[in-house]
C-alpha cells in the first residue's frame, strides 16, 4: 500500500522519479528484530538491503524505484553507488509511514581529483618511487631498514662508480641527518624500507594514492538519515535513477475474412545492481523529460580579486599647500482508467504460468535448470497428438497461450502500462512482459507511396496490413512481426498508434501491382473579396489534379491503397469513399479486380488571393459567381448584371473583330501571290498566258475589294470596341463591394 505523509517526508526533489537502485539501505540498530508482516533487518551497522517494491520504467533513460521495509534507529543509512548520487539527490524521498519523521539529511563533500590533489602537500602531488619520494621529501623524519637508521634526509647525490666488470656506472646515495648530528651516507640499493615520520607528509601520500586510484568513482557514498526517533518503523524510499528504456515488439497472426490476432510484449533490463523479486511494475509509453544534474560537487562561484584596491602607496607631505580631506564614507546598499484485458500474467524470473519468451505462454522460469516446460494446450501423455497436426499453430493456439494482467492509465501527457500480478527479474537481467492481446481488424493491402510533384513509370508498392488498433491501449513504435496460415510472411515497424488509429505495417515487396502517375496545375474562380477603382481582390482555387492509373497483374482481386502526403493549406475536393487522414498524409483505397486497370483522379485544392483587371478571363467568371448570390444588393446586382453584360458584348466584338482581322490577312496573302503570278507571265505572249492573267486579274480585283470591305468593317468595329470599353470601365469602377465576413455562430 503507498501512503503519503506529506509533514513526515523530506523530498530532495519532486514526485516524478526514476531507476538504478541503491546500493545499500541500511540502519544502526539497538534491539533485537519483532515479526513484523514487512521485512525486518535485524541489528548491526549497515542493514541488509531494503527491497524494491515497485518499479516504473520510462523510455526517456530513467526508471522510478520504490523501496519499503522496516528498520529500528536514529539513523538511516544509505549506501548509493556514485554514478547514481546526482540523481538520487535530485529526487529521494524519505518517508516515515509510522509515528516518527526525518529530520535530516547529510552526506559527505565531494571533491574532485584536482581540487583534492591541490589540497596536498606539493612534494607528494605529482612524484612517485623511491628515488623520487626522497628527493621530494627533503627535510622529513624517516626510519631505514626497521629503524637502523633514524633521522632527517638532508638530499640525495649521484656518483660515478665502476662495477665489477670494470664499467662506469651511476649509483644514487641518500644522506641521513641522524639525531646525534651525524651524517650517514646510505647506498639507495641498500634501502629494502621506509617508513615515514611526518604524519602530515604520511596522510597526504595516502589520499594522493586513493586519487590516483579514483576510488571515488566505485565507492559507495553513505548518505545518513535521522529520524525523530529510534523506535522501530516502516520507512518509504523513492528516487530516480538511469535505466534502459523497456523495449516493445508485437505479432500480428492474421486470419480470414480480414480478422487478425494481435500480441505485444515488452522487454526490460534490469541493470539496477539489485533484483526485482516480486514488484510491482509499470511500463510508461512517453517521453516525460529527465536531465543530469550535478548537485554532490560543491560548486564555487569566481570572485574578483579586490586586493590592490586595499593597497595605499605612501604620499610625501605637501610642499605648497593644503586641503580638507574628502569625505569617503561608502554606503552599500487525471488519471483516466481503461478497459484491462482478462487473465493473468506469470512472475517473471520465477515458476509462474501466462509468460514466456516472445510472448508465448506455459510455464517459464527465468535462471532454473529448465527455461520452458510448456503445459497449457499440450496434449494428454495417453493421447499423443500426431506429428503433422502438431506441426500446424491456429489463430486459436495464439490465443490461447498468451495471457495478459495489465491495465493502462493515462498520466497528464503519458501511458502507463500496470501489470497486474508481482514481477520478478534477477540483477543484470532481462525478461519479457506480456502486456496486450486483441482481435480486431487486420487486412492484407498493397501499398503505394509515390513522392509529391515526381511521376514514376510503373512503381511497385509494398506488401502491407491495415491494421486497427482495437486493444484499448496506445501502442508505442516496435517491430512486429506477422504470420498467416501457419506461415512467417514477414516483419515490420509498427509506428505509434493511438486507440482506435489505423496503422500501415509493411513487411514485403510486391512487383505485380504497378502504379502511374501525371499531375496537372490550375487555377477556378472562386469569390471576390472586394472591389475598388476597377479592380478585383479575388480569391481563386489552385487546383492540382493528379491522375493515377493502376493496373493489377495478378488474378486475384487485391486493395490497393495510395499514400498521398499533405500539404499544408491543401485540401481534397472532393474527399474520395474510405479515404483514411493520418497526421502526415491521406490514404485513398482503390479496389482492383484480377487483371483489372483502374484509373483514378484526385484534386487538390488550396486559397490564392489574387488582385485582378478588368482585362482578366476570370474577371467575368467571378461576377457571374457574385452576380448568382441571392443575399446581394439589388442596386449592386443591377451594376454587375451591367457590367456582365456589357464585358459579353465587348468579348463578342473582339471575338469578330479577330475573325475579320483573319480574313483580311488571308486575302492580304492572297492578294501578294496573285501579285507574284502575274510578274512571272507578264512578258509570255502565247493566247493561254493572255487568258491566265485576265483570269488573275479578275480574281485580284475581286479580293481587293473583300479587304475594303473588312477593313471598312474593322475601323467600325474598333470604334465600337472603344466605346465599349471606355462604358465598361466607367461602369466597373462605380462599383464599390467589399465581402462580409461570415458571422459567428450562435453559442
Amino acid at each position: 500500500m503507498r501512503r503519503t505523509h506529506l509533514g513526515k517526508s523530506i523530498a530532495l526533489a519532486s514526485a516524478l522519479a526514476l531507476s538504478l537502485g541503491l546500493a545499500n539501505v541500511g540502519c544502526q540498530q539497538k534491539k533485537a528484530p519483532a515479526p513484523a508482516e514487512d521485512p525486518y533487518f535485524g541489528e548491526g551497522g549497515l542493514s541488509d538491503e531494503l527491497p524494491i517494491s515497485r518499479v516504473a520504467l520510462y523510455q526517456n533513460g530513467v526508471g522510478y524505484f520504490e523501496r519499503v521495509g522496516v528498520v529500528e534507529g536514529e539513523e538511516l543509512t544509505l549506501r548509493i553507488r556514485p554514478d547514481q548520487i546526482n540523481d538520487i539527490l535530485k529526487s529521494l524521498t524519505v518517508i516515515d509511514l509510522g509515528e516518527g519523521r526525518p529530520v535530516s539529511i547529510s552526506l559527505p563533500v565531494d571533491k574532485n581529483a584536482i581540487d583534492a590533489l591541490s589540497s596536498l602537500p606539493s612534494q607528494i602531488r605529482d612524484e612517485g618511487g623511491l628515488l623520487s619520494l626522497l628527493e621530494a621529501f627533503r627535510g622529513a623524519r624517516v626510519s631505514i631498514n626497521n629503524n637502523e637508521i633514524e633521522g632527517r634526509i638532508v638530499g640525495l647525490e649521484s656518483l660515478r662508480v665502476l662495477d665489477n666488470n670494470g664499467n662506469s656506472a651511476e649509483q644514487w646515495k641518500a644522506t641521513i641527518k641522524q639525531g646525534d648530528g651525524v651524517l650517514r651516507v646510505v647506498a639507495l640499493e641498500d634501502i629494502h624500507q621506509l617508513k615515514i615520520n611526518d604524519r602530515t607528509l604520511e596522510v597526504g601520500l595516502e589520499k594522493s594514492l586513493d586519487i590516483s586510484l579514483n576510488e571515488g568513482s566505485w565507492k559507495p557514498i553513505e548518505l545518513k538519515v535521522r529520524m525523530s526517533n529510534a523506535d522501530k518503523k516502516k520507512v518509504l524510499l523513492s528516487y530516480i535513477v538511469a535505466m534502459p528504456v523497456w523495449k516493445p515488439a508485437y505479432r500480428l497472426v492474421l486470419g480470414e475474412e480480414d480478422e487478425g490476432l494481435f500480441q505485444g510484449w515488452a522487454v526490460v533490463d534490469n541493470v539496477s545492481g539489485s533484483d526485482w523479486t516480486d514488484v510491482a511494475m509499470a511500463l510508461v509509453a512517453g517521453t516525460p523529460m529527465s536531465f543530469q544534474y550535478d548537485l554532490y560537487s560543491p560548486q564555487f562561484v569566481s570572485r574578483p580579486d579586490l586586493t590592490s584596491r586595499g593597497r595605499h602607496a605612501a604620499i610625501a607631505p605637501p610642499v605648497s599647500e593644503s586641503a580638507w580631506a574628502a569625505d569617503t564614507t561608502t554606503t552599500i546598499g487525471g488519471l483516466t482508467d481503461r478497459n484491462a484485458a482478462p487473465g493473468a500474467i506469470g512472475r517473471l524470473g520465477a515458476t509462474g504460468k501466462g509468460a514466456g519468451g516472445g510472448g508465448w505462454g506455459g510455464e517459464g522460469s527465468l535462471g532454473g535448470d529448465d527455461y520452458y516446460d510448456y503445459d497449457q494446450g499440450a496434449a494428454p501423455a495417453d493421447e499423443p497428438m500426431e506429428a503433422e497436426e502438431s506441426a500446424k499453430l491456429r489463430m486459436e493456439d495464439y490465443e490461447a497461450n498468451f495471457q495478459t494482467a495489465s491495465t493502462g492509465v493515462e498520466v497528464s501527457a503519458l501511458f502507463q502500462y500496470d501489470i497486474a500480478n508481482p514481477v520478478t527479474v534477477p540483477d543484470r537481467a532481462s525478461a519479457l512482459v506480456n502486456l496486450v492481446q486483441s482481435k480486431g481488424e487486420a487486412k492484407e493491402i498493397v501499398l503505394f507511396q509515390p513522392e509529391l510533384y515526381y511521376a514514376y513509370d510503373a512503381l511497385q508498392p509494398y506488401r502491407a496490413v491495415e491494421f486497427m488498433n482495437t486493444s484499448s491501449y496506445d501502442l508505442e513504435p516496435g517491430p512486429i512481426t506477422l504470420y498467416k496460415a501457419n506461415a512467417f510472411i514477414g516483419e515490420g515497424f509498427l509506428p505509434r498508434t493511438a486507440e482506435g488509429a489505423v496503422a500501415y505495417v509493411t513487411f514485403a515487396m510486391d512487383p505485380e501491382i504497378t502504379l502511374k502517375n501525371s499531375s496537372l496545375e490550375t487555377e477556378e474562380a472562386a469569390k471576390i473579396i472586394r472591389i475598388y477603382g476597377g479592380n478585383v481582390e479575388s480569391e481563386l482555387k489552385s487546383v492540382t489534379t493528379v491522375t493515377y492509373s493502376l493496373t493489377n497483374h495478378r488474378k486475384e482481386a487485391v486493395t490497393a491503397v495510395i499514400r498521398r502526403p499533405i500539404r499544408a493549406g491543401w485540401s481534397l475536393e472532393p474527399e474520395p469513399a474510405d479515404m483514411k487522414q493520418a497526421a502526415s498524409a491521406y490514404y485513398i483505397p482503390v479496389e482492383l479486380a484480377g487483371g483489372e486497370t483502374k484509373e483514378m483522379k484526385l484534386r487538390e485544392v488550396t486559397p490564392v488571393r489574387r488582385t485582378l483587371s478588368l482585362d482578366s478571363t476570370v474577371t467575368l467568371e467571378l461576377l457571374k459567381i457574385q452576380a448568382s448570390e441571392d443575399a446581394l444588393d439589388p442596386e449592386l446586382k443591377k451594376q454587375i448584371d451591367e457590367v456582365i453584360a456589357k464585358k459579353a458584348e465587348l468579348n463578342t466584338l473582339e471575338e469578330e473583330l479577330a475573325d475579320l482581322r483573319a480574313q483580311k490577312y488571308e486575302f492580304s496573302q492572297e492578294a501578294s501571290r496573285i501579285a507574284n503570278s502575274l510578274a512571272d507571265i507578264k512578258d509570255i505572249n502565247e493566247s493561254s498566258a493572255k487568258a491566265l492573267r485576265d483570269q488573275l486579274v479578275k480574281r485580284a480585283s475581286s479580293i481587293e475589294s473583300d479587304i475594303a470591305q473588312r477593313a471598312t468593317r474593322i475601323a467600325e468595329l474598333s470604334l465600337q470596341q472603344s466605346d465599349t470599353e471606355r462604358t465598361l470601365r466607367a461602369l466597373f469602377r462605380s462599383i464599390t463591394f467589399e465581402s462580409q465576413k461570415p458571422a459567428d455562430p450562435p453559442k
